[in-house]
């Protein structure tokens, strides 16, 4: 699972560095593109942080399914393919250990949100301590307001709406800029950690029940972004501190690192 992170981290990079590179360049790019890019920087990063903590999905395909269906006793019922809920259990032995895998009744993109949502505030509820790390106590319950007015797969939507809707958010022929996005990925190149949960909670804030998208763009947009940096953040330290405990390679972490800061710069 680790090095499925990393490649994972890899995705995520690779959009965060295009997101950067055409919010800070000369050339023309897309507004409504940037959105999507940045959709995509959110995503990769929420799957990679489900990997590094052992509860994620997987999509599987047909012969995959059928291959795990053969390691159990006959079943009348084939599960197909599909995205699949896999949760790491206790070690069973040095080299192996339990898996449980559960089909999901959802697509790919709105399971992987609900999964990591689901994770982030159930484990928060149960362990977050705000005298010991008080941004991520605030983030976790930032994501919780949003997530309780929006739904889980709210990221989704925002990305559906802006890339799907005939009209909405491609208007650059017409003269617009899609309510000043490019800017906002612009300022993105220099948030940290705590400038992105105050932000987060502000719009967590101004957010009301049954609000999509459509009706108030800019802040939808604005939080994707934000999620994006947020879950990058902690899935790339996440990771870092696996290398670090174990005493694990870190040349792909540094590449990752230098590809990055050539970028951003």
């Amino acid at each position: 699972m680790l090095s499925e992170a990393e490649h994972l981290l890899d995705h995520a990079a690779e959009h965060r560095g295009s997101l950067a590179a055409a919010a800070a360049g000369p050339r023309w790019s897309s507004p409504a593109w940037l959105i999507v890019t940045a959709y995509y920087w959110a995503f990769f990063s929420a799957m990679a942080l489900g990997r590094a903590t052992g509860r994620f999905v997987w999509q599987l395909g047909r012969d995959t399914v059928h291959r795990f269906e053969g390691l159990g006793p006959p079943s009348p019922r084939r599960q197909g393919a599909g995205p699949y809920r896999v949760v790491l259990g206790a070690r069973v032995s040095a080299t192996h250990r339990e898996i449980d895998v559960h089909r999901v009744n959802d697509r790919l993109h709105e399971a992987v949100w609900r999964q990591m949502f689901d994770y982030l505030i159930v484990t928060w509820r149960e362990h977050g301590d705000e005298a010991a790390n008080s941004l991520e106590f605030r983030a976790i319950e930032a994501f919780e307001r949003i997530r309780n007015n929006l739904g889980a797969d709210w990221p989704s939507a925002v990305r559906n709406s802006v890339n799907y809707r005939t009209g909405f958010a491609y208007e650059a022929v017409k003269g617009g800029d899609f309510y000043g996005l490019t800017a906002v990925a612009r300022d993105s190149r220099g948030w940290n950690e705590q400038l992105a949960i105050d932000a987060l909670e502000e719009a967590g804030v101004a957010l009301r029940p049954g609000q999509t998208v459509l009706q108030r763009p800019f802040l939808f947009c604005r939080m994707l972004l934000l999620c994006g940096f947020l879950l990058n953040s902690a899935a790339t330290t996440l990771v870092s501190e696996v290398l670090d405990r174990h005493g694990l390679d870190r040349r792909w972490r540094e590449a990752r690192a230098r590809f990055l800061e050539a970028l951003l710069a």
